[in-house]
């Protein structure tokens, strides 16, 4: 009897742990749909707010099936990270063979992606500080040789394109790292290949990536014998001193154009370089990410809205600071296991907020 009572006292123990912290994850986030009407004109928008100061909570970004080309559902990359919210993010080539990200993207503070920054990009640093602006990176391979009297000679590559699926017409020096697949994609050129920080060979033509190391393509240069058996260093940092804040980033998503600053309306597709009637001149459905004053995140999506309707919307919700993410069929916003809407393709990355 004895036993049964202490059984029933853990069972209802349990229930109530369980329940307050089903209470805990409802109370950080919190879901919503409006009718809005600007210029007589309606709209509908869904969206979900999130307190980032929410213990626990972690937002990270997400490659489809871990590697660049390739699609996944939303759904899928939500539950395979154990995620409880999910929203699409960069563009990508959705309509070509390999499904390439565009922009700037960092995923668990690794950048596989280097955009031109002239366009937005949203960066989520320590203690879920989330930053807006336009970001452009330095890259540089470092190779550290010696003369016979011992003194350092060193080799520096600038890294011009990092890990692309297709060959751009002007290759320069190219970085392959492992989220770009397991082999580079030029049949041609010189690959210095590098492992645990450390070149182990040089060869011509197609080559495999190390799992912990990259492969640096140098095109028709061919690479000094002495690289081999050499220290390196990847050198990854923003080239405008004034975004140094950007390098404590764990990710980074670009895509634009930025809708709202300090308060203020500042969209203009022109200006971030944007020439799609899509983006300049159409009314598509998007998504957006912001946030207010006082620390809420707002992940967002709207039936139908030229930009500068979006950026207005985004306002009117409250946000402080706003950028547009890919939209049209990629505009999808998963939340606690059902979408509020539902992309109709798949997708080549997401945003994905956890609470464990």
């Amino acid at each position: 009897m004895v036993t049964r009572k202490i059984a029933v006292v853990a069972i209802l123990i349990l229930n109530i742990v369980l329940l307050s912290q089903l209470a805990l994850g409802a109370n950080s986030y919190q879901v919503f749909e409006k009718k809005l009407k600007i210029d007589n004109k309606n709209f509908t928008v869904k969206g979900v707010i999130v307190d980032l100061n929410t213990k626990k909570l972690k937002m990270q970004t997400v490659l489809a099936k871990n590697q660049i080309g390739q699609v996944e559902s939303l759904e899928s990359m939500v539950k395979r990270k154990k995620g409880v919210i999910g929203i699409n993010g960069t563009f990508f080539s959705a309509y070509d063979v390999y499904k390439e990200p565009y922009g700037n993207l960092m995923i668990d503070g690794r950048l596989i992606r280097k955009g031109n920054g002239e366009r937005c990009s949203v960066g989520i640093l320590p203690g879920n500080e989330v930053i807006f602006g336009y970001v452009k990176w330095d890259i540089s391979v470092i190779f550290s040789t010696y003369d016979e009297e011992g003194t350092e000679l060193p080799y520096i590559y600038p890294v011009h394109t990092l890990n692309p699926v297709r060959i751009p017409g002007w290759r320069g020096y190219t970085l392959f790292t492992p989220e770009g697949g397991k082999e580079v994609l030029y049949s041609d050129g010189y690959n210095i290949v590098v492992e645990k920080q450390k070149v182990i060979k040089i060869v011509y033509g197609k080559t495999s990536i190390p799992p912990q190391g990259f492969v640096l393509n140098t095109g028709d240069l061919c690479p000094p014998e002495n690289l081999v058996n050499s220290n390196v260093t990847l050198k990854i940092e923003p080239e405008n001193p004034e975004n140094v804040l950007w390098s404590k980033a764990s990710a980074i998503l670009e895509a634009g154009p930025y809708l709202v600053k300090e308060g203020k309306i500042i969209a203009d597709p022109v200006k971030e370089n944007f020439t799609h009637y899509k983006i300049k001149d159409g009314s598509f459905a998007r998504s957006g990410i912001g946030v207010t004053k006082n620390k809420k995140l707002l992940l967002v999506t709207v039936n139908s809205a030229t930009i500068k309707e979006w950026a207005i919307i985004m306002q009117k919700l409250g946000a402080y600071y706003a950028m547009n993410l890919d939209g049209g069929a990629s505009s999808g916003l998963y939340v606690n296991g059902k979408y509020l809407t539902k992309p109709g393709r798949l997708l080549s990355n997401a945003l994905v907020i956890s609470l464990n």
